[in-house]
Order: structure tokens, then C-alpha cells, then sequence
């Protein structure tokens, strides 16, 4: 470490600049030059310093990791390190490559890794009165976040804070935000924060889910409560599409043969509650091309998953759904089932009007079960006030037909059940 103090040039006083030049800073260099007084100055550069011994000291654990290059130039109080922290203005910028950010103090497992994260910050400084005093940063913050998985960039007004004393957390009160992430396909633009210890929300989310061939457009708020242990999230979306066939292509899971007619568009709303255990749907409702659709899904961890989900759907023309004009004649090309196999689903399916050869069925209800990769199709109910059990008939024709179509596209007994036309299939007779 050098120290060479000179006066300094720029002061119509007698002030004088003290210039530090550090060679070896944890794996780095810095530099800084001081105008000392009551109201100090001070600039500063740094180049591959190690932020891991920087932060854990303070954080109390290993919050970030990587190398830091950046600079800063900012005005303080040096009374005190309190009066230092509170009264602290000016600007900076910090650039850390080939790093993690630990996403949970309990579990060392969960961090991002990141080839780059850029902050900038240009504000001034203050303390927070009451039993848990902070230091509030009030201004504007920059950052951009390069990883595997995509970038983000991130524009926020307001004031991040940080306790006094005690264990590292970064709060922010309803701090506005705009900005982009691309990651995996998905597009945000506009978010509003607001947190509290292990909190995070996010209101007015929108953005895009994008394809090579496809997109979906999304709104609404997401928000997450211990986050430094045991992760639980609820958000409230609505999401649309005008090529869901495409998207479901890109997914690998839409169906070959499918008519041109059937899977073009979706508009869908529902509350999510997912955590470490469990993924809920509830109060989904929407649309799928024509047929209206309501109900909740709800899957349970395990090998495989455990699904169980009860789903009312409107008008539903099965023709539009099954090869056109074929006698369901075996394809071209067999359904990929093996994404089966790793589904576990009880649930019902009720239809108010199932149209089958354009002649209407009214309010059909179907016990559904996949197990070991194979859809079981239960005895049908069809009929108001709770209807009678199908064996054949209208429900058997609905049976019927989707079952040649699963058995035509090469799945063996793929679909089981006591519907005539599971029966039927089984023997050989379609």
C-alpha cells in the first residue's frame, strides 16, 4: 500500500488529497483518492478484487461470489462508520464476472451463476428511525444480469434498504421498476417490488413467452414468502396465445395427425400456489379454441408426480380433434406416449356438450386415471341431476371413439376401462 498526500489542485482552499494506491487487495488492486474534512470526498476504482471476502464478512455468509471491477465517486459524513453508511451521496458502478449469488442462506445448493452482473447507482443516503433502523439508499439503480439460461436488465426508482446491524437482507417498499428478461423463452417488462424479511413481491408483471415459431403474452403479480428456507410462491396470471400449436410443438408434446382445426389458440387465467411439495392451480378458467374450460389441477411431489385435477369443459366437437375423414386409420407417424410414463393423474372430466358425428350429447361426465403410462377411462355419467351410469350408447360412442384413436396411433392398450368402447378396442373390435 502507497499513501502520498498532496494538495489538492482543484480546492480555492488550503484542503488537502490524500492518494492510496493498493496493489494487493484480496486477488486485486485499488485505488482511491481522498479529500479529507468533515464532509469528505472520495473516489475510487478497484480491478479483480475477490467479492466473496468483501461480502461474507458482512453478510455472514457466502452471499456472492466472483471477480469485481468497478468505481465510485461519492461524498460522506466520516464522524462516524454510522454517520459514514447514513450520509452517504454520490455515484458508482460495479462490474462482477464468473460468479453465483446464493439464493438461500439455509441451502448452499441453491445459487445462480452468473457470467456477469453489472450495478450501477447514482442517490444519496439516510437512516431509518425506530426499533429496527436501516440505511436507505434513495435514487436510481441500474443492473443487468448475464446467465446460461438468458439476460435480464433491471431500471428501479427508489429506496433499497439494509439493516444496521444483524444478518444481511435487502428490503424494498414499494419501489417502482421497469425492464427486460429474456430467459428461456420468457420476455418480463414492467414489475413494481416490495419486500420484507424473506419476502419478495411483484405486482403489475407483463411479458412474453417466446418460441422459434411461437409466443404467449402474460399478466399479473407474483409474490414469495420464506425465502430463506422453505420457498413458497402464489401468483395470480392470465396468459394467451394465438399459436398454441406451435408452442406445444416446440414442447414436444403436441400430437401428429392432430387436424389443422384443433389446439390454434388459448386464453387462460388461474391462481398458482406452488413450494418445495406441491403445485396448485385454482379457479382456472378459460378457453381452448371454442370450448370453454374451468376447474383446478393439483400435483403433489413424488416419483412419478402425483396429479389430481377436476376440469369442466363447454362444447366440445370431438371431430375437431381426431383425423379428418380417416375412420381413425392408423398415421403416418405414432403418438410419442413415453411423457406418460412419468404422469400419475386421477381426476374428472365433464363435458355440458359433447358433440360426436354432429350429433349433442349433453352434460357427460368421465372418471379419468393415468397410471404406468396407461389412461384408464372409468364408466361415464351422462344426464342433469347427476345423469346414470353409460356402458354403451352415447357415452359408449365417445369411448369408443377416443379409444380406436389411441389404440390406431400404436399405443397398446393404451386406454382401459368399462365403456363399450374400451371393451370394444380390447377385443380387437373397432
Amino acid at each position: 500500500v502507497s499513501v502520498r498526500i498532496t494538495p489538492d489542485p482543484a480546492s480555492r482552499t488550503e484542503q488537502t488529497k490524500v492518494a492510496i494506491r493498493c496493489g494487493s487487495l484480496y486477488g486485486g488492486s485499488a485505488q482511491g483518492d481522498l479529500i479529507p474534512g468533515d464532509v469528505m470526498a472520495l473516489n475510487l476504482t478497484a480491478s479483480g478484487v475477490n467479492v466473496d471476502s468483501l461480502f461474507s464478512p458482512v453478510a455472514g455468509y457466502p452471499v456472492l461470489k466472483g471477480t469485481l471491477t468497478g468505481s465510485a465517486s461519492f461524498t460522506a459524513r466520516s464522524t462516524s462508520p454510522a454517520a459514514f453508511l447514513s450520509s452517504l451521496k454520490g455515484k458508482g458502478e460495479a462490474l462482477i464476472e464468473k460468479g453465483n449469488l446464493s439464493l438461500s442462506r439455509a441451502k448452499k445448493e441453491k445459487n445462480l451463476a452468473f457470467s456477469q452482473l453489472r450495478v450501477a447507482f447514482q442517490g444519496a443516503g439516510s437512516r431509518t428511525q425506530g426499533t429496527q433502523p436501516r440505511y436507505a439508499y434513495t435514487g436510481k439503480w441500474q443492473g443487468s444480469l448475464t446467465t446460461p439460461a438468458g439476460q435480464s436488465s433491471l431500471d428501479l426508482t427508489g429506496a433499497l434498504q439494509f439493516p444496521t446491524s444483524g444478518p444481511f437482507n435487502l428490503f424494498a417498499d414499494a419501489v417502482s421498476a421497469s425492464g427486460k428478461l429474456s430467459a428461456n423463452g420468457i420476455e418480463i417488462y414492467t414489475l413494481s417490488l416490495n419486500t420484507q424479511a424473506n419476502t419478495l413481491e411483484a405486482k403489475e408483471l407483463s411479458g412474453q413467452l417466446l418460441t422459434k415459431d411461437a409466443s404467449a403474452s402474460f399478466t399479473g403479480s407474483v409474490s414469495g414468502t420464506r425465502l430463506d428456507a422453505n420457498p413458497a410462491w402464489d401468483a395470480s396470471l392470465s396468459v394467451s396465445t394465438g399459436n398454441l400449436r406451435a408452442l406445444l410443438a416446440q414442447w414436444g408434446m403436441l400430437p401428429s395427425s392432430l387436424p389443422q382445426q384443433a389446439l390454434r389458440q388459448a386464453q387462460i387465467k388461474a391462481k398458482i400456489r406452488t413450494d418445495e411439495s406441491i403445485l396448485r392451480l385454482s379457479e382456472l378458467e378459460g378457453r381452448v379454441d371454442d370450448t370453454r374450460l374451468a376447474g383446478q389441477i393439483e400435483g403433489t411431489k413424488g416419483t412419478p408426480p402425483h396429479w389430481t385435477a377436476k376440469l369442466r369443459l363447454g362444447t366440445l366437437r370431438l371431430g375437431d380433434y381426431l383425423p379428418a375423414s380417416s375412420k381413425y386409420a392408423q398415421p403416418s407417424t405414432p403418438w410419442q406416449t413415453e411423457w406418460l410414463r412419468k404422469v400419475q393423474l386421477d381426476g374428472d372430466l365433464s363435458v355440458e356438450r359433447l358433440v360426436i358425428a354432429r350429433i349433442p350429447h349433453e352434460n357427460l361426465t368421465v372418471p379419468v386415471t393415468i397410471k404406468n403410462g396407461r389412461p384408464h377411462q372409468g364408466p361415464c355419467r351422462w344426464g342433469n341431476g347427476g345423469g346414470r351410469i353409460a356402458r354403451g350408447g352415447h357415452c359408449g360412442r365417445a369411448a369408443r371413439a377416443i379409444a380406436v384413436y389411441a389404440e390406431r396411433r400404436q399405443c397398446p392398450d393404451a386406454v382401459q376401462g368399462t365403456g363399450a368402447g374400451a371393451t370394444a378396442v380390447r377385443h380387437g373390435k373397432p
